[in-house]
């Protein structure tokens, strides 16, 4: 303590030479070791950063921004700075164990297995009783489980709502039952109600942690508003958490607590009126001195709940209680059992409709991270839960995955989660599923509880062989051909066919090798799931496969990424007779690859297409190659980072998104026109439909014409001057204006 109480008064002291940006490097890492100690990472990051240059050799330093770099979510930085910081001749016992962390995060399994097992080793050698040891054998086996599931089927695509969050934690999403547009959620943030406060919830400016405050967020057409916080009666100076509304939205369920590991339930009546009564706590035998806590409210009777009261198995156990209609009175609640409970921490609970299906958030062994997503069935004939199965990956991951909850109609489900590549803590995601969750389409029928108190995916063939890519070798020119089949994956699953790897491993070579070369990844699939997620989950494949070649070293700068939905099958996913055609779905469910600006090198690459029978074979994909041969225009409505969702735009054909992989954005097209007149119609008529942002856009052989080319390209395609005069005129009016 003597040497942190040096530290304070250092810090006091360089306080306003701080604040004009005076601060040297030793102070830089005097102030942010005090903040590494009181676990205020986003704050030591970057005065520890700002030492580096200076104390590159010091490697306590290494050590805390690879720790920080861990917590902002970004276990590619941590594991730079923790691999230099264990090849000292001393290395902290700890550095291995959060190096093993970092690597698990990036989902290295079998290498993050190693250094949890070296940091075990460490401590053993040097007789050290480590508190974090049972965690990191149970880390190990989570290594083990995810190398496994890895390969297993992939139920949705997950995507960040980036727009509401922040490098502080965003948790626990709700959508209101009232307006599904609006989205609430719990955040910690220095401007909450509760300012900053220690583990004693005492106010304290260096050690303390924003206390938590329930805020709101609109969204219209994937533009999400900026969330704002909800007023007295919910954000008090306690940790404030909305955990669930009743069907009708009229009543909701909170959490209050000043210090997280002593807390109760709370409900009233959802509303802004300041007239409103206050919330009120959930009286017993609900309530406790320990930690009641998330709870979810199902048919406005049934309170689920998780709490570490005596009697469970463990940790936070999963309770439920039902409140009678005419007392009003709450029964004692029941622990959901050992098939539900175990020795670890069972949270975050939900019910779907149909009253037999359970989500829950668990941190047991059977996970790939912190916590996991698990489902578990109410099996009526023997009254009791199923065995809990993991939802799997990509919803699960290897850090923490909670406070998952479907929406009404079961396309999608909202969740938090501090996986790698968010923006910092837990941040919150949406799952979009390519089938509907049948447990949210049943209505009525009995719930477990009403029955208590009443008494291998076929694999995808592998379309056409590929042909060796040194057999077209013009000698004279001492030009080499490739051929590069389509990539195939099967259905429901973001991993594409092992029999795609040597192909990409050799386009990666050549990409590395010519940096001038561009690669476009065109993603397709067949007719099956839901429309309006095929256009989304097709630019997600592509990105996989864009993610691959950039692991092998190509530039992002090289790639972009086309996701068609099911436009173009290249084969009849169905017969004339209306009979399923198997192979023609293997065969639309496939990322094309074209690779552009071949010509100052020594190499052409060509499409392999397959060989289809003609008695299936689709004429969409001829069509569309004949149209994007030479100049076209496409009308691009939306450029945002995150989904658009539209209905109206998928009612024009040739709808796609584009995505290049040096850029967040996502650009959202339709239309596909050989003439600038066309195009500029189909803008118009898009811009009264209220996609106020259309722009037209020219492409040369399906490529995105830059404006520098324009003027090259006009001389041999005369309908371009159309369009470079339209845009002149459009500069010129916005000058004047």
């Amino acid at each position: 303590m003597k040497r942190q109480q040096i530290i304070l008064t250092l810090l006091l002291t360089l306080s306003a030479a701080l604040a004009f940006g005076q601060i040297g490097p030793k102070e830089a890492k005097l102030r942010g070791e005090m903040y590494f100690f009181y676990e205020k990472y986003n704050d030591a990051l970057p005065l520890l950063l700002k030492a580096l240059p200076y104390m590159e050799k010091d490697n306590d330093l290494k050590h805390m921004l690879g720790v920080c770099y861990i917590y902002a979510n970004q276990p590619t930085k941590a594991e730079q700075h923790l691999r230099q910081a264990v090849e000292v001749k001393k290395p902290k016992p700890e550095s291995f164990y959060y190096l093993g962390k970092a690597l698990h995060f990036q989902q290295k399994f079998e290498d993050a297995s190693r250094y949890y097992k070296q940091y075990l080793g460490v401590i053993k050698e040097k007789n050290k009783d480590e508190v974090l040891s049972p965690a990191v054998k149970a880390d190990i086996k989570r290594c083990v489980l995810g190398t496994k599931m890895r390969y297993k089927e992939q139920l949705a695509f997950v995507e960040q709502i980036a727009d509401i969050c922040t490098k502080e934690d965003e948790f626990a999403p709700i959508v209101s039952p009232r307006t599904p547009t609006s989205i609430y959620f719990t955040a910690k943030r220095r401007s909450n109600k509760g300012g900053l406060r220690d583990t004693q919830g005492k106010y304290d400016t260096l050690a303390g942690k924003p206390r938590t405050d329930i805020f709101v967020a609109h969204t219209a057409k994937g533009e999400w508003s900026i969330p704002a916080p909800l007023g007295m009666r919910y954000n008090s100076r306690q940790n404030d958490i909305l955990t669930s509304f009743s069907e009708r939205g009229d009543v909701a369920i909170l959490y209050r607590s000043y210090t997280m590991d002593k807390g109760n339930l709370y409900a009233g009546e959802f509303s802004e009126s300041d007239e409103a009564p206050a919330y009120a706590k959930l009286p017993k035998p609900v309530s406790t001195p320990e930690w009641e806590g998330n709870g979810y409210l199902y048919k406005n009777n049934i309170l689920f709940f998780s709490s570490t009261r005596k009697g469970g198995f463990g940790g936070k156990d999963l309770y439920y209680s039902m409140r009678d209609n005419e007392t009003g009175m709450w029964s004692p609640p029941s622990n959901l059992g050992p098939e539900i409970n175990s020795k670890y921490d069972e949270d975050t609970p939900f019910l779907s409709k149909d009253g037999h299906t359970l989500y829950f958030s668990s941190n047991n062994v059977n996970g790939i991270g912190g916590y996991d997503i698990f489902v578990a069935q109410f099996i009526d004939s023997k009254l009791e839960w199923d065995t809990p199965v993991n939802v799997g990956m990509p919803i699960n991951s290897p850090g923490d995955d909670l406070y998952f909850r479907l929406d009404r109609a079961g396309k999608k489900a909202h969740f938090s989660s501090n996986r790698e590549g968010g923006m910092g803590g837990q941040d919150i995601y949406v799952a979009y599923f390519n089938e509907i969750q049948k447990e949210q389409t049943i209505v009525g029928g009995q719930s477990f509880y009403e029955v208590i108190v009443m008494a291998k995916p076929e694999e995808p063939e592998e379309g056409v062989p590929v042909e060796d890519p040194t057999k077209n070798i013009t000698a004279a020119e001492d030009i080499r051909t490739y051929q590069f089949s389509p990539v195939y994956y099967k259905s429901n699953q973001q991993q594409f066919a092992a029999s795609a790897i040597l192909d990409l491993t050799q386009l990666a070579e050549i990409m590395v090798k010519y940096p001038q070369l561009e690669v476009e990844l065109t993603a397709h699939t067949d007719d099956g799931g839901l429309a309006g997620n095929n256009l989304f989950f097709t630019l997600k494949r592509g990105q996989v496969v864009s993610e691959y070649l950039m692991d092998k070293g190509v530039s992002p700068n090289q790639i972009v990424v086309k996701g068609c939905g099911s436009n173009y099958p290249q084969a009849l996913n169905k017969m004339a007779n209306g009979t399923v055609n198997p192979q023609g779905k293997t065969l639309n469910r496939r990322v094309a690859i074209r690779v552009f600006n071949t010509e100052s090198t020594p190499i052409r690459v060509e499409e392999a297409s397959p060989t289809i029978n003609p008695a299936f074979k689709a004429g969409d994909m001829d069509v569309y190659r004949g149209v994007i041969e030479g100049l076209s225009y496409k009308v691009q409505v939306k450029r945002t980072r995150q989904r658009f969702e539209d209905s109206a735009l998928l009612k024009h054909r040739h709808t796609m998104i584009e995505s290049y992989a040096s850029s967040p954005q996502l650009l959202y097209t339709t239309g596909l026109k050989k003439r600038f007149s066309q195009a500029e119609r189909l803008r118009l008529q898009l811009v009264q439909e209220g996609f106020e942002e259309a722009i037209v856009v020219p492409y040369m052989d399906g490529k995105r014409l830059a404006k520098e080319d324009m003027e090259k390209y006009a001389e041999t395609y005369n309908d371009l001057n159309y369009y470079i005069d339209a845009m002149g005129k459009e500069a010129s009016k916005g000058n004047n204006e």
